[in-house]
């Protein structure tokens, strides 16, 4: 019967560039969704802008005849 190795394979050449460039995917996606959420955003749900006016009342100074 021949020899049988079952123990798992060491990760002596690991390398973790695919978890770097996984995590810039992540926060370059994220950016670029919150970017175009708060940029296509038409305020539907916003109230109008709200302007105030105060009118100053004005007698007229008209000399009797």
């Amino acid at each position: 019967m021949p020899n049988v190795n079952n123990t798992p394979p060491t990760m002596k050449n690991y390398d973790s560039r695919w978890f770097i460039w996984t995590i810039v995917f992540l926060v370059v996606t994220g950016i670029s969704l919150v970017s175009y959420i708060v940029l296509s955003d038409s305020g539907t749900n916003d109230p109008g802008p709200t302007v105030v006016v105060h009118h100053k009342s004005v007698v007229a100074n008209v000399p009797s005849k």
